[in-house]
């Protein structure tokens, strides 16, 4: 055994074979570099969220301090405090020592980065073994890794079915190579993932008996010529892990339903197939097959979305996986569930879903090449075919990877909840981290979706429980007042989340504000002390920010901008002069200033200037029954009447004519509400001339 393994090792390390796969390494390293950079930027500009990077950082930090089994808090009513009640995925178990080195979710988006990218490995010994040609392997690894569905997977947050890829394409290699104890240590890393990877890994083991189907026919029909290595090899071992995926999932679908038995993905209510008729993963294959008419409506729902997503999806490999059938057949399974779902991120880039397809897409890709090529050297053709294809190959991988990557390109076919592109960590983000670190290490603290991975690296952070499915007994209702009173802390950001900043508004009692800064809001329970941290939240507003109702732009040199608008004198009277700009400002108590101008001496009403607001709504929707268990849905709608919050009647007596005056208005909001200040009842017996209106805020509540 030890001098197996010192064989392995020194092969391992020996020059030889670091110089083989050197470009593949730097590859490697290059993407993950890339990659590791792009979604650690994402955490700290905002762009990562609860569900899930924050869910599985939490899962893991409580684990890491024993304080439950992958206990995390978002899913508390369904899932009892353990991602097992979600997912069966023990991967995250055996990743908790690299996560000890640095336990907080950067870790996990390098971790992520670097085993997608070391998926180009096995694709390069793969080819190489398949085709014949080191540059095949080179040329496929880099197809990977320019594959958009790829970047995709891990452009969005942290899933353990990330590792899904890399495992799988191990097993895949191995078991057409026929090193079988690989093939079943690829096999059984590939199940730690997540329990729907049984399924895919039960079929792919039958694929190899059919694939090695000759060899083993021949061997067992010749029962004095038996070959053992050869019945150990090619049918033994598939069958070992097809007895063993059967047994795997068993266990899972048991162990989710111990921890959470009200998941409906497993026990019925999941909504993702509405149209469709199912209610869980599990009863796909069976509507399918007994209502064939609702399965085509199911697939024409989104039709051109999900074409999309099936062109980019086999484009990105030049349709070579077409040439492959025993390969293509692997993509079934979850492009079944996907294309005949209603829930649109199953089609969509930019999330983990393509997980279940890439390594099937791409080794078949190479098994399709091989065909080809094998097809072609029996043929006298005028060109060089080899060269042709890799050519072509290239071209579609870098079309489709600039047509639809999340990184760089048009975009296209990515998922539209998510921002893509690079966007850097802004002044806001840096304000952001700045109020989250008044928060105490031991403190509880109730927050909104993509500020929670910030503060996942704790036992008793909180996130506004909006996506959570509720079991009989349970509602969103209690649910989020119960957590409101655990919470020393509620910290909501009214840029980047207006619902969440509405919702602890309008559920928080007995909270006031700890620290206030550019639209960010720290509140603390019980607290009755002055903010530790306030800093005005002002708006300038000018020509350039309002609506001209009626009048014109013109040029006025006693104007700060130089721009002003203007009502002239003898125009036909009208009652609007300016609005806008329906700009939403938290709770707090505001002075709005506004600088106008006169030309004409006169004792009439000039204009009346006001500031008024438009409430917000917040709707509810229930899904399900209290029996079966329910989803909410929100939504926030303006109200279809304004609230007139401060207003005044301007006089020809309030200015010097030709002489800039300001007024100034104060009010008070205690819910978050969109703003408009306006101009109306204008008169027309002289020039009126509005330069600018300053809102400052004086202190924020409660």
């Amino acid at each position: 055994m030890w001098r197996y393994l010192r064989e392995r090792l020194v092969k391992f390390l020996s020059l030889e074979e670091i110089k083989d796969a050197f470009p593949i390494y730097l590859m490697i390293l290059f993407y993950t570099i890339i990659f590791s950079f792009v979604t650690v930027t994402r955490f700290y500009s905002l762009e990562t969220y609860a569900y899930d990077l924050g869910n599985y950082n939490q899962a893991l930090y409580t684990t890491l301090r024993g304080y439950g089994l992958l206990y995390y808090t978002a899913d508390l009513p369904v899932t009892g405090g353990s991602m097992m009640g979600v997912h069966f995925s023990p991967i995250l178990l055996m990743i908790l020592p690299i996560y000890a080195l640095y336990p907080a979710a950067p870790t996990l988006l390098v971790l992520k980065s670097f085993v997608l990218a070391l998926g180009a490995l096995p694709l390069y010994k793969l080819a190489k073994h398949l085709l014949k040609v080191r540059f095949w392997g080179i040329l496929f690894s880099a197809i990977y890794l320019l594959n958009p569905m790829l970047q995709g997977i891990n452009w969005f947050d942290f899933h353990p079915e990330e590792f899904f890829p890399t495992f799988c394409l191990f097993s895949l290699y191995y078991g057409l190579k026929g090193d079988w104890l690989k093939y079943l240590f690829f096999s059984i890393l590939t199940l730690t993932t997540i329990e729907y990877s049984a399924i895919l890994v039960f079929v792919t083991s039958l694929l190899f008996l059919w694939i090695h189907r000759k060899r083993i026919k021949d061997s067992l029909r010749s029962w004095r010529g038996l070959d053992l290595q050869i019945i150990n090899g090619h049918l033994k071992y598939p069958l070992m892990i097809m007895i063993l995926s059967v047994v795997w999932f068993l266990v899972a679908l048991q162990v989710i339903s111990m921890f959470s038995p009200s998941n409906p993905m497993v026990r019925g209510g999941a909504t993702q197939w509405s149209i469709l008729g199912a209610d869980g993963t599990l009863s796909v294959p069976l509507r399918l097959v007994m209502s064939p008419q609702r399965a085509f409506t199911a697939l024409l729902y989104d039709g051109h979305l999900k074409l999309t997503y099936v062109l980019i999806l086999f484009g990105s490999a030049a349709f070579l996986t077409f040439l492959s059938p025993t390969l293509l057949t692997l993509t079934l399974p979850w492009l079944m569930v996907a294309l005949l779902s209603d829930y649109t991120p199953f089609y969509h880039i930019g999330n983990q879903y393509p997980t279940f397809l890439v390594p099937f897409v791409m080794v078949g890709a190479i098994l399709g090449a091989k065909r080809l090529l094998e097809y072609f050297s029996q043929k006298h053709v005028p060109i060089n075919i080899p060269k042709m294809l890799a050519s072509i190959l290239l071209i579609s991988s870098l079309f489709f990877s600039i047509l639809s990557s999340p990184l760089y390109g048009y975009h296209i076919g990515t998922w539209p909840d998510l921002t893509y592109g690079l966007e850097p960590v802004t002044e806001h983000d840096r304000i952001v981290m700045q109020v989250v670190s008044l928060i105490p290490q031991n403190a509880s603290v109730i927050t909104q979706q993509n500020i929670f991975p910030l503060l996942s690296s704790r036992t008793n952070s909180f996130v506004f429980p909006i996506g959570s499915f509720y079991p009989p007994g349970s509602d969103f209702n209690s649910t989020l007042n119960q957590w409101l009173r655990q919470s020393d802390f509620v910290l909501v950001d009214l840029k980047t989340s207006l619902f969440e900043t509405y919702l602890a508004y309008a559920y928080m009692k007995n909270f006031a504000v700890y620290a206030f800064h550019d639209g960010v809001i720290l509140l603390k329970n019980n607290y009755s002390g002055t903010p530790k941290l306030f800093e005005s939240y002002n708006v300038s507003l000018n020509y350039g920010d309002l609506a001209l109702i009626s009048g014109e732009v013109a040029v006025d040199s006693d104007s700060n901008s130089q721009r002003v608008f203007l009502h002239r004198a003898h125009t036909e009277p009208v009652n609007d002069f300016w609005r806008g700009p329906n700009m939403y400002f938290s709770p707090g108590k505001y002075e709005a200033t506004f600088r106008l101008k006169i030309t004409d001496y006169t004792f009439k009403r000039i204009a009346r200037i006001s500031v008024s607001g438009f409430p917000l709504r917040l709707n509810i929707i229930e899904s399900g029954t209290e029996a079966s268990g329910r989803r909410f849905y929100f939504s926030l709608t303006n109200a279809n009447y304004t609230i007139v919050y401060a207003s005044r009647k301007l006089y020809g007596s309030d200015f010097c004519p030709n002489e800039y005056a300001e007024f100034s208005l104060k009010f008070s909001l205690n819910l978050p509400t969109a703003l408009e200040f306006s101009g109306t009842d204008v008169s027309n017996s002289t020039n009126i001339y509005l330069d600018w209106i300053r809102v400052t805020q004086q202190s924020a509540l409660p």
